[in-house]
């Protein structure tokens, strides 16, 4: 009668989160509202047939985390100081991190090294553009990864390759809420689309990245409250960790699997992508300028036309972009001063469950990597820490995050 009790409350529960997809508009994107509204579906569908308490621990568990979604994506569209805010306060960036003239530079530094590297463009292998040549194309680069990258974090069964999509919208890694080892890669491939592309693609969202990420933070033998739940583009603490280890995945792919030079120049186009749209966001959301302003300052700082209006036009939510320029660095940082660790075969496994598990912020997870060191090599954890002490948010509780998110919660539960 109790579970019974239960299921009842949280199917209610689910109706109120349905009705909040209003918030989510205020983002303006049609896309992520309706992501929103098939995960809240998939849940109330799984909810109506659960039986156990634990199960349905684990439902309200992702049910949270689909009300902080609600809850930072309003937050972040409609006043100049959220985004900001949003930074400081989840993913402990400092105003110096922040600042518009380090990115100014940054972004003139990478555009300068992508010019030189633009020829490269020219040699790439082009994929005649149809769907099953495509698909099997990217099955033969998923085995290929498999064998080069993956070995050293986490063996996966042949049967969790995820199923292949192709789409002229979008490339990203899919997952419902309750299909906790299986998604799907969606690959953005249009005419002129080349193998090259598609490695450094398929590295991030599957081989050695999200998809990886993904099944080894689903694990059984991983208490719940250390699985990640997969919704959309959600801005969670842990997403600056994750999508550093993304891009560390690309960039380990391609030297592996690409030219020399090929690999040089995806490595420079990921650094100028990064940089600017991190850039991108803090001239929109915090000064507020226009699209075409913004256009005409990425490209006095050397960025090509073409590129910058790619960039804005594929701008997602506000700060999402960014988390890929401040998730490399920390990856970066963490991984300077672990690489004793990396040496160490038999620390090598303690690390990486570290990197790839864990909903935390870029703080939390310096700290766990630090305990790992510090017993062999005190010094090295000492400046771990204080070289991640400026990212230490304001809030430490987890549902303390932004000021929004309570009430919600209160109001669903």
């Amino acid at each position: 009668m109790a579970a019974r009790a239960k299921l009842a409350e949280y199917d209610t529960a689910c109706d109120r989160l349905l009705s909040k997809l209003d918030l989510l508009l205020k983002v303006k994107s049609v896309t992520l509202a309706e992501k929103l509204a098939e995960e809240a579906l998939a849940l109330k569908s799984v909810c109506e047939g659960l039986k156990t308490d634990s199960s349905l621990e684990l439902w309200k568990l992702h049910l949270t985390e689909l009300c902080e979604y609600i809850a930072v994506c309003s937050a972040a569209a409609p006043l100049p100081e959220a985004s900001y805010s949003l930074m400081l306060t989840v993913w402990g960036c400092n105003r110096e991190l922040i600042g518009e003239e380090k990115l100014r530079s940054e972004v003139r530094r990478a555009a300068a090294k992508y010019r030189r590297l633009a020829h490269v463009k020219s040699s790439l292998k082009e994929i005649p553009y149809r769907e099953a040549i495509v698909v099997d194309e990217a099955r033969r680069i998923l085995r290929e990864l498999r064998e080069v990258t993956t070995r050293h974090v986490v063996e996966l069964p042949d049967d969790l390759d995820p199923p292949i999509s192709v789409s002229p919208s979008y490339s990203g890694y899919v997952s419902g809420c309750f299909n906790t080892m299986k998604g799907i890669l969606v690959i953005n491939f249009t005419p002129g689309g080349t193998r090259e592309e598609l490695v450094s693609v398929i590295a991030h969202e599957v081989y050695p990245g999200h998809h990886v990420q993904r099944v080894f933070t689903s694990r059984a033998d991983l208490p719940a409250t250390m699985k990640l739940n997969w919704v959309g583009r959600a801005l969670r603490c842990s997403t600056p960790v994750e999508e550093g280890l993304a891009q560390l995945a690309q960039r380990i792919a391609e030297e592996k699997l690409l030219e020399p030079e090929v690999a040089e120049y995806f490595k420079a186009r990921r650094e100028l992508y990064s940089r600017a749209r991190a850039l991108i966001d803090l001239l929109a959301h915090y000064y507020g300028m226009g699209e075409a302003e913004i256009r005409d300052e990425l490209v006095k700082l050397g960025v090509p036309g073409e590129h910058a209006d790619n960039m804005l036009s594929t701008q997602a939510t506000s700060c999402m972009d960014s988390a890929y320029y401040y998730g490399e660095m920390y990856v970066e940082w963490i991984l300077e001063h672990a690489s004793p660790l990396l040496e160490d075969r038999e620390l090598s496994w303690p690390l990486y469950k570290l990197l790839y598990t864990g909903y935390t912020t870029p703080y939390v997870k310096a700290a766990q990597v630090a305990k790992l060191l510090e017993e062999e090599h005190p010094e090295r954890a000492r400046s771990l820490l204080e070289r991640f002490e400026p990212t230490r948010p304001r809030y430490q509780k987890r549902r303390k995050r932004i000021e929004i998110i309570d009430p919600l919660l209160e109001e669903v539960f």
